[in-house]
C-alpha cells in the first residue's frame, strides 16, 4: 500500500475561522476549492505533532474505507503566501493577527480539511447506534476523546452527511507520541489502555462497544507514518515500528473501551 496525498499551493484567504486554538483558516486553491488550512501554532498542543496525529487518525480511517470523514490535503505555506497573509490580516482583529503569527511560524507543508459547506454540529440523540459504535471505535484505537457536549466534533451538512473532525488531541492529548519520543520500548502500556474521560461524549455508549474485526496491519501503518511529512515529526525507524506497534496491538482490544476504567 502506497498512501498518496496531494499537495496544492494556497491562491486566497477568505477568513479566519471563529472557532479553535490554531484559528484555522478558510482557503481556497487554484481551482477555487475551499479547505481549512491548520496550522502549528503557539501551545504545547499546537506543534507539529498534533498535525502529525490529525493527519495520521484521517490517514487511517481513510484506509479502513471509513467515510464519514472530510477529505484531507496538504497546503503550502510559502513566502508568496505569507505576503498575501500579511496584507489581509494585519489591520484586522486580534483572532486575524494570531492567524497571521501561526502562518509566519509555520512556513512549508501544512495539513487542509476540506471546507464542509452549510454544515453545523450534532449531537448524541442525533446520531444511529451504529454511527455512534464507529466514532467509539475509532477514538479509542486512535486514543481520542476530544468530544464533549459543547464541542462534540461531529458535523452534519445540509445533505445530512456526517462528518467526524478534529483529531489533534489524538494519541492521549499527544503523550502516547512524547513516550515514544522519550522512550519506544514504554510504549506497550498503551497496547491496551483506556484514554477515555468522564468528559467524552458518547461514554454511555463504551458498554455497549462492538468490536470490529477489520484492521490494518503494521506495515499498512508505517506506510501512513511514512506518509506524513517529517518536518512534523522526524521518527527513526524503532520509534516509527513502535507507534505502528500500538496503533495495531489498539485494534480489536476491549480494554481500551471499558467502561468502568474511565
Amino acid at each position: 500500500m502506497r498512501v498518496k496525498l496531494n499537495i496544492f499551493e494556497i491562491s486566497n484567504i477568505i477568513r479566519v475561522t471563529d472557532y479553535g486554538a490554531s484559528c484555522p483558516l478558510e482557503v481556497s486553491i487554484k481551482d477555487n476549492s475551499k479547505f481549512i488550512l491548520k496550522t502549528k501554532y503557539n501551545s504545547v498542543c499546537g506543534t507539529g505533532k498534533s498535525l502529525f496525529a490529525e493527519l495520521f487518525s484521517y490517514l487511517y480511517l481513510q484506509e479502513l474505507n471509513f467515510k464519514d470523514i472530510p477529505g484531507i490535503a496538504l497546503l503550502n505555506i510559502d513566502d508568496d503566501f505569507i505576503k498575501l497573509a500579511d496584507n489581509k490580516l494585519k489591520n484586522g482583529t486580534q483572532r486575524d493577527k494570531e492567524a497571521l503569527e501561526n502562518i509566519k511560524n509555520s512556513k512549508g507543508l501544512n495539513l487542509g480539511i476540506s471546507y464542509i459547506f452549510n454544515a453545523s454540529k450534532i449531537y448524541p440523540k442525533e446520531l444511529t447506534n451504529k454511527f455512534k459504535n464507529y466514532t467509539c471505535l475509532y477514538d479509542g484505537i486512535l486514543m481520542n476523546s476530544d468530544r464533549e457536549f459543547k464541542n462534540p466534533n461531529i458535523l452534519i451538512n445540509d445533505l445530512k452527511k456526517i462528518f467526524l473532525i478534529d483529531f489533534g488531541l489524538a494519541f492521549d492529548i499527544l503523550k502516547a507520541l512524547n513516550i515514544i519520543l522519550d522512550d519506544e520500548i514504554n510504549s506497550n502500556q498503551y497496547f491496551d489502555k483506556n484514554t477515555f474521560d468522564k468528559n467524552y461524549l458518547l461514554l454511555d455508549h463504551l458498554k455497549h462497544i462492538k468490536i470490529n474485526k477489520k484492521k490494518l496491519n503494521c506495515q499498512e501503518i508505517l506506510d501512513i507514518i511514512n506518509a506524513i511529512p517529517l518536518e512534523w515529526l522526524s521518527l527513526t525507524s524503532a520509534q516509527k515500528q513502535a507507534l505502528s506497534n500500538m496503533i495495531y496491538k489498539r485494534q480489536g482490544q476491549k480494554a481500551v473501551y471499558s467502561y468502568e476504567n474511565v
